[in-house]
């Protein structure tokens, strides 16, 4: 409480909020929450038992440009049709490639915790990765975090790790004797992304649901020249 109360006092001191009191001109039918506040002296402290609002800085200015900004998006959106075809396709590299990177270092992170875990050791690539914030740049800061587990010589946890350790090395070696696993693997690193960007590709910018419906105007000896072909 009294680190709360501290930390309250430096937000009231530099204006993050302020601190009201009731209204001693008016009548007040609850006197814990009252019907009627007004600024309190600024040189009262916090405390518990305080009313307190937060001070809101954005002007009326800043407000209409934030709406006047997402009505153009979403009309923007709404246009998609008419977009022009360089500009489809930078949205959908920049979106796949994103999400290609998104996904990767999700798994990336997982495995090398994994490993190092059976170490006795905690370290995670991107800690606050999927952390709830307005800044996006909050997920990747910091890049890593290390430290040494404090079960780390407990008995019971050393067993534990060695068992899994001893099942997830197993699981692989006998994963691997399997060629057509290995062939699989293959295949899917060097035609699995070709063939989702191809799709991907074909539907944003190719005459599909979000295209511009060119395959729609093929005429049926197009059609024929493509079966003969």
């Amino acid at each position: 409480m009294e680190d709360s109360i501290a930390l309250g006092n430096q937000m009231l001191r530099y204006r993050v909020f302020i601190q009201m009191r009731k209204d001693p001109g008016m009548m007040h039918s609850n006197e814990k929450i009252p019907k009627y506040v007004v600024q309190a002296p600024p040189d009262q402290l916090m405390s518990d038992k305080g009313l307190y609002m937060i001070v809101d800085t954005t002007t009326q200015g800043t407000q209409t440009f934030y709406l006047a900004l997402v009505v153009l998006i979403i009309l923007m959106l709404m246009c998609f049709r008419l977009w022009p075809l360089w500009l489809k396709k930078g949205i959908w590299y920049i979106s796949f490639y994103l999400l290609v990177f998104l996904i990767a270092t999700a798994i990336l992170r997982v495995i090398l915790w994994g490993i190092l875990y059976h170490f006795g050791l905690e370290f995670w690539l991107f800690p606050n990765y999927f952390i709830d914030s307005n800044d996006p740049r909050d997920s990747f800061l910091p890049v890593y975090s290390f430290e040494v587990r404090e079960d780390m010589f407990d008995v019971r946890s050393i067993i534990f790790r060695l068992l899994s350790g001893s099942l997830l090395v197993y699981m692989c070696y006998q994963f691997c004797q399997d060629e057509k696993n290995i062939e699989d693997l293959k295949d899917l690193a060097e035609n699995g992304l070709t063939d989702l960007f191809e799709y991907g590709q074909e539907f944003m910018v190719g005459g599909n649901a979000l295209g511009d419906n060119s395959k729609k105007n093929e005429t049926e000896e197009d059609k024929k020249k493509e079966e003969t072909f």
